[in-house]
């Protein structure tokens, strides 16, 4: 008799610790949510800072929440692509993203989308474009219809 109380405490037991891992897991379930949709939240705040520095830009990306750009890439990407203004194009390519929303990037594209982009205006000679201006006064063009 004393060995089937000991099986019944020792299942009663093994019930019991059973259902703490119940709860323990549903607890941790439940802040993996809380922290997915903190995540997801758009508009994070721009002045936060982390090892990399401060963020100084965002990208939108597909699941509405904002991809970070720091001093430290802004830093690493001048130094890459000399010839690009690389804060100007940041914000060239943050409207085209607000623009064309379907378009946008996931979180493990927006790295490569971002050096994509410099690495193609380093190709072309530089984010910055020089456009050549006429400037001869009105009177001397030619007229587009004659009198």
């Amino acid at each position: 008799m004393e060995e089937a109380e000991i099986i019944k405490r020792r299942i009663f037991l093994k019930e019991q610790y059973v259902q703490i891992l119940e709860e323990e897991t549903r607890s941790v379930r439940e802040q993996i949510k809380e922290l997915r949709a903190e995540l997801k939240r758009p508009g994070k705040d721009p002045g936060i800072v982390n090892s990399k520095g401060p963020v100084v830009a965002t990208i939108p990306l597909l699941n509405g929440a904002d991809f970070p750009i720091y001093q430290a890439d802004i830093d690493s990407w001048r130094s890459t692509y000399p010839a690009v203004d690389v804060l100007r194009t940041l914000k060239v390519m943050r409207e085209w993203c607000l623009s064309n929303p379907k378009k946008r990037k996931t979180v493990r594209g927006a790295r490569r989308f971002v050096t994509s982009w410099l690495e193609r205006e380093q190709n072309r000679g530089g984010g910055t474009r020089s456009f050549k201006i006429n400037r001869k006064p009105i009177d001397d063009r030619p007229a587009i219809f004659p009198k």
